[in-house]
């Protein structure tokens, strides 16, 4: 993703600068490239966590399906309600 962001900001300058347009423009579409970089970034951290939520939904679905640990679930659950009356 870094080298990604970075090819996109080095064409953003090489075409502001071939293009020969003004110091403001080629500010402009380097910041904007330089934003790109950032939010490509957070898009993968993003979707990182989404992924780690999920998988541990599906841990808890799957260790609810062997008995052993349901039981000890079960427990668990009926001594808190105990304790929180």
């Amino acid at each position: 993703m870094e080298t990604l962001g970075n090819l996109v900001v080095l064409f953003a300058a090489l075409l502001a600068v071939i293009s020969g347009r003004d110091e403001s423009s080629l500010g402009l579409s380097v910041s904007y490239a330089l934003t790109l970089t950032q939010t490509l970034k957070w898009l993968v951290r993003l979707s990182a966590d989404v992924e780690m939520d999920v998988v541990a939904v599906e841990r808890v679905m799957e260790y609810g399906d062997v008995p052993q640990v349901r039981e000890k679930l079960l427990q668990a659950s009926c001594y808190d309600e105990v304790t929180a009356v």
